[in-house]
């Protein structure tokens, strides 16, 4: 069976095991001491519809090519479904279900096609028993050594009285959508455009493209939880990524929390990413935070990937932020980091914000941000100013306004600004509409100019029924 069908048939599944439950929702409920008893179960649905208008004036490129000026207006769909406790016929209250898909519809300009696109993101049936769980279907499997890996296959895990946890997962990495349809672009080209006749390159087989991990954790109540994990995903049969991980969450008091965590690159033997850091809260108006990180952006791509001759070199970075309540109404903050970078020396990132607000209820909330970075290439003084008002309790309004200023100018510009705003209105409980615009001019592009409509309706609660 192809893996379209079998995705359409999981979606089929799906509806039909969320559909039962809603049919036993519709049956009368039982009469005052009856025996029958009430079956529950929770159902969530999600719409969320975007319009958005992009239009760009792009700066003469190298050799002096010619403004490209760029229109595309793309409607986009999200749909996710999520039903709970649903009944199976060997016990009761144990299935989930989740889906989740989008769509994506681009009209043409004059002596172009229009494009149409969409994708099944999650698909999935869980059964739990008891303290253990199935989940077979599309799935996602994030954190630790797994980043975030999207695949068609099966995981299954439990979790102990003692605070003991396993999760382990393998299937056949779900690709993504532009690696055999028109869209592709070929690096390092002469023309970098769409590829005009994809059925020239062989569709990759997903047999190739798989990845297997697990994790294994502990946990203690109201203390912390370690856990270490490992992770193995192929591409075409070759190794894609090799990694393992280990993290550490610790709270010994309400005033203080200690967290680590490590991807290691066995491949390599070195450490992709490296983190810990410390969160202070001596008293009710003041917290503070410093950290520490190392990674190599080297290490996060594939094997395969071409883009490997592009990678950043490795760098660390030290330092902290702390966060005072200086009155009810105005909050301050600061940031200090070095950076180290490895072969160009070092660079800083400080800055400092205040937040105040002067109406009753936070009606009103203004921000203002400065941040200075400076970097062993280039370095920029960076300035935000925000607004926040909720004129009535259904209607909020934001406006927000960015300065870049370089040190040095890029491709003879020196400065990059962006102002943008948004109205959102509550309209009923289930449905907010929110529509936003932006402007931008940077060292890239004259102008770039973004409009947004956003409708976001979503359905969720309990229903109540007989059982049979």
């Amino acid at each position: 069976m192809s893996t379209q069908r079998t995705l359409a048939a999981l979606a089929a599944v799906c509806l039909v095991g969320a559909g039962s439950g809603l049919a036993r929702a519709d049956e009368p409920l039982a009469k005052p001491g009856a025996s029958a008893e009430t079956d529950r179960f929770t159902l969530t649905a999600r719409s969320t519809s975007y319009v958005r208008l992009f239009q760009r004036a792009l700066l003469p490129g190298p050799n002096g090519a010619a403004v490209s000026n760029d229109l595309a207006i793309p409607f986009y769909e999200y749909v996710d479904l999520r039903a709970t406790d649903i009944d199976a016929p060997w016990k009761k209250d144990s299935v989930d279900v989740e889906l989740a898909a989008w769509g994506a519809f681009t009209p043409g300009e004059a002596g172009s096609a229009q494009r149409i696109d969409g994708d099944i993101t999650v698909a999935n049936v869980r059964q739990r028993f008891g303290p253990a769980y199935v989940r077979i279907g599309r799935q996602v499997f994030v954190g630790g050594a797994a980043r975030y890996s999207q695949f068609d296959g099966v995981s299954l895990g439990a979790r102990s009285s003692y605070g003991l946890g396993i999760d382990t997962y393998a299937g056949l990495t779900v690709l993504p959508r532009w690696a055999d349809r028109p869209g592709y672009h070929h690096l390092g080209s002469a023309a970098d455009s769409l590829l005009r006749t994809p059925d020239a390159y062989a569709s990759p087989s997903r047999s190739g493209y798989w990845l297997a991990g697990g994790r294994a954790s502990y946990a203690l109540p109201s203390v912390g939880e370690a856990g270490v994990a490992f992770h193995e995903e192929r591409e075409d049969t070759e190794l894609s990524r090799r990694n393992a991980s280990a993290d550490l969450r610790i709270a010994p008091s309400s005033s203080v929390a200690l967290s680590a965590q490590g991807v290691l690159d066995l491949d390599s033997s070195r450490l992709a990413d490296g983190r810990a850091w410390v969160d202070l809260y001596p008293t009710s108006t003041l917290s503070l935070t410093a950290e520490y990180l190392r990674t190599d952006p080297a290490l996060f791509l594939s094997r395969q990937s071409v883009l490997g001759v592009f990678a950043a070199n490795r760098f660390d970075e030290a330092g902290g932020e702390l966060e005072l309540r200086a009155t009810p109404k105005l909050t301050v903050a600061a940031l200090g980091y070095v950076e180290m970078f490895e072969n160009e020396g070092l660079g800083t990132r400080t800055g400092a914000k205040l937040r105040y607000a002067p109406l009753a209820g936070d009606r009103l909330l203004l921000q203002l941000a400065y941040t200075r970075v400076l970097d062993a290439g280039n370095g920029y003084h960076s300035t935000r100013a925000s607004a926040r008002l909720r004129l009535t309790a259904p209607v909020v309004l934001v406006a927000e306004q960015y300065t870049y200023q370089y040190d040095q100018a890029v491709r003879g510009i020196s400065t990059s600004t962006v102002e943008a705003a948004n109205v959102e209105w509550h309209a009923s409980p289930p449905v907010r509409v929110l529509c936003g615009a932006s402007a931008t001019r940077s060292p890239y592009a004259a102008l770039d100019v973004q409009a947004l409509l956003r409708v976001v309706v979503q359905l969720d609660g309990s229903q109540e029924g007989r059982r049979r």
